[in-house]
């Protein structure tokens, strides 16, 4: 599986109309919610999205994410393949709280892989690298989702 994530600026001359931003099209399909602060997340729902993640995107803004869900918790594992910047991964528990996070992984980490070596994880959320230390993040923290 693919993950990525890194810092933007604002829309530049370069970015596709509509998108708002320099890193591109970002899907806002759910919000994701940590103490008082939102990330808006795409969800990742088909096999293809699974298989590429943020693998191959020039950037991931500050409060944007990437959220994957699983039909049971799972021991998952993730890599960065194709990524061009760096994240933070956070794998959330049944009970929607953090139980595992990796901060800051570069492109240059791969082939090595990322798993949540704590308790399962029923939801993965990739993140600009440093985000999960400026929301806060730590094993145990409440993550709400609408």
């Amino acid at each position: 599986m693919a993950v990525a994530a890194t810092g933007c600026g604002s829309r530049s001359a370069s970015a596709p109309p509509g998108s708002g931003s320099a890193c591109g099209h970002y899907r806002k399909d759910v919000r994701v919610s940590v103490h008082s602060q939102t990330i808006e997340a795409e969800k990742v729902v088909t096999p293809a999205a699974r298989g590429r993640g943020l693998g191959g995107r020039p950037c991931i803004g500050a409060n944007r994410g990437m959220l994957w869900a699983y039909a049971l918790p799972v021991h998952i594992s993730f890599w960065m393949k194709d990524m061009r910047f760096p994240i933070d991964i956070v794998w959330i528990g049944p009970d929607h709280r953090v139980v595992w996070l990796e901060r800051n992984l570069e492109p240059s980490t791969y082939p090595k892989t990322f798993t949540n070596y704590g308790d399962a994880a029923l939801y993965v959320l990739e993140l600009k690298a440093g985000r999960a230390k400026s929301l806060g993040l730590k094993l145990g923290t409440r993550v709400a989702f609408r």
